[in-house]
């Protein structure tokens, strides 16, 4: 916790020190914007100051002044000045007489224009007439248009005889500053914001402003109507009189709810500068968020320097400390091992003995296991046997009707052939050829399923193995007059395995069937099979009485039957798990809602050809 405490101590002061470094960088480039946008605001003002002085040269606008009933002169005087104004590039330039009155103007074309405007609450004109010199920045009357206004009195032989006015917009000077990264404001002497590289801080305050400074706000319209609602700034830090850290809000101005910000998040330096010639105030913003990364990176480096040093130190003292205890373990090791040895030989006699034992039991264990599999190969071939005993009566009755009908058809045949009736012959030598088919099947089919199977594993057809079963069981079906209904799905079902003993099984499951549902009235026995993810599912429905509790508890135990004395051997259904579990699959029975059981096997589903090829 010490060194952590360490390390954590040593980042902070590298953040510190490197966030101090990055301000100290910042407010030089600070500097250099200030020093750059000062000097060109102070030229787009210097060089329009000189216009009002053209205008007292004007020997019409003197006259006109002094005789201001004269509509030619009126007409003149404004063709002049509106030349004049689109010469300039000005917003406009106009005449006002003594008693603030505009006599004449640049826009005197347009509907709104300035002419018979009273405007001697406006400071520029007041200013003057009593100074000789005004300036004013504020938003038209008129046309709610911001500018500068710069007004000179015009005199003649002593006398006041009126003011000229030009005005002036800074739009060019804001689109100037924003195409760079430049963030930066003016603000007049009462904390206005009415320039800005952001529009949405246009009209803003830098403070909350008090009544006084509103009411003479408003006496004068400068800024029209607008809210003038503080700026969504917070100083964080106050570095010196013209220096602060500050961080802005990312809301929408109240005074242009319609304009975001599009201020970045973050701490920014803030740096204001006085415009010599006028009571505003010059601030640029310049972002910290790249100081700040730095001072984080050198801070994380300098406190996992630290650490490791720190952690080099304590593993050379660990180191020295595990060198001493293994001097002063290895006495002790070795007294130790010098005892060990006498035990281990002691051991060594009861382990070679007990290890002999061992092998002994392994060898006997190898000799019962191979008992229990040879065991179960003859219980599975029992159970196939005591299955074909049980169908044997069946399958000779199944015989025994083709035979008979053989007999017939062969003498039917001599006679045909001895009155030379060859069709018929023919006919009869055909349904023979049917019969033998028909016979062989059955025999082919009954040799298959009785042999040890010792096939290796291979890919089943699940359609096929349900009809090689269902054959075998034909005989026994008819005679207990059961509806088989076979539910295969969409495509091909395979599994892998060996066909005769899943034959076995499903053999095993549908005379189960048969015995259930012999004794009820239109007994049904319904077979599906369906691919369900990676597995193949076989259900045996039957339509009997269904199992009770104590059967489903010991459903798969061996030697459990609930048949009829000599009617079966209780080991059907716990072989056929066993088979299944040796295939990687599973057998279950249930209950079915309507009367009857269902016997489901899950096996997992075989590659395709094309794949088990490859």
């Amino acid at each position: 916790m010490l060194g952590i405490g360490i390390a954590v101590g040593c980042g902070w002061l590298v953040y510190q020190l490197s966030q101090a470094h990055a301000i100290t960088s910042l407010r030089t480039v600070g500097d250099h914007r200030l020093d750059l946008l000062v000097t060109g605001l102070e030229r787009e003002m210097g060089k329009y100051a000189y216009f009002p002085a053209i205008l007292n040269l004007k020997e019409d606008v003197h006259l006109l002044l002094e005789q201001p009933g004269d509509k030619l002169r009126l007409a003149r005087v404004n063709a002049y000045l509106e030349s004049l104004n689109q010469y300039a590039d000005t917003l406009s330039v106009y005449i006002v007489n003594p008693e603030g009155i505009v006599v004449a103007s640049s826009n005197w074309r347009q509907p709104d224009s300035y002419i018979g405007e009273h405007l001697i609450f406006r400071p520029y004109v007041t200013d003057a007439l009593q100074q000789g010199i005004g300036r004013f920045f504020g938003i038209g009357t008129t046309r709610g248009e911001p500018g500068y206004y710069l007004a000179q009195r015009l005199n003649a032989e002593e006398r006041v005889i009126g003011v000229a006015v030009v005005k002036i917009g800074f739009e060019q000077l804001q689109d100037a500053w924003s195409i760079g990264d430049t963030l930066a404001l003016v603000s007049d002497d009462n904390d206005v914001i009415f320039l800005s590289t952001v529009p949405a801080w246009r009209f803003t305050t830098l403070k909350p402003l008090d009544a006084p400074i509103r009411k003479k706000i408003a006496q004068t319209l400068q800024y029209s109507h607008r809210p003038l609602t503080p700026l969504h700034m917070k100083v964080v830090r106050q570095l010196d009189a013209d220096s602060f850290i500050a961080r802005f809000s990312a809301d929408s101005s109240p005074n242009n709810p319609g304009i975001a910000t599009a201020v970045p998040n973050g701490l920014f330096l803030g740096q204001t500068r006085t415009v010599p010639t006028v009571a505003w105030h010059l601030t640029v913003f310049l972002s910290l968020a790249t100081g700040q990364r730095l001072a984080l990176n050198h801070a994380v480096l300098a406190g996992v320097s630290s650490l490791l040093i720190l952690l080099l130190l304590w593993g050379i003292r660990q180191r020295r400390r595990y060198i001493y205890e293994q001097l002063a373990a290895r006495t002790a090791l070795q007294q130790a091992h010098d005892g060990l040895e006498r035990k281990v030989a002691e051991r060594t006699i009861e382990l070679s003995a007990a290890n002999e034992r061992l092998r002994q039991e392994i060898d006997e264990r190898a000799r019962i296991e191979q008992r229990l599999r040879a065991t179960q190969e003859e219980m599975v071939q029992a159970a196939k046997l005591a299955v074909i005993g049980q169908l044997s009566a069946e399958i000779v009755h199944e015989l025994n009707q083709p035979l008979a009908a053989l007999r017939t058809l062969a003498g039917n045949t001599v006679i045909f052939l001895r009155h030379g009736n060859l069709e018929s012959a023919y006919k009869n030598l055909d349904r023979t050829d049917h019969l033998i088919q028909r016979m062989a099947k059955i025999t082919e089919q009954l040799k298959s399923f009785a042999r040890k199977s010792s096939e290796p594993p291979q890919r089943i057809a699940i359609r096929q193995a349900v009809d090689n079963s269902l054959m075998l069981l034909e005989q026994r079906l008819r005679k207990h007059q059961i509806t088989v209904r076979t539910q295969p799905s969409t495509s091909e079902a395979w599994v892998w395995g060996n066909a005769i003993r899943l034959e076995q099984v499903l053999i095993n499951l549908l005379s189960n069937a048969v015995d259930a549902s012999a004794d009820v009235a239109e007994p049904v026995i319904e077979i599906s099979w369906e691919i369900v993810d990676c597995l193949v599912l076989i259900q045996i429905r039957d339509s009997g009485i269904g199992l009770s509790e104590t059967v489903q508890a010991q459903l798969f135990k061996p030697f459990f039957t609930t048949k009829d004395t000599g009617q079966g051997l209780g080991l059907g259904l716990a072989i056929s798990a066993d088979i299944l579990h040796e295939f990687g699959g599973r057998l279950s029975g249930a209950n079915r809602p309507e009367p009857g059981a269902v016997f489901t096997v899950e096996l997992p589903l075989a590659p395709s050809n094309n794949r088990h090829a490859h």
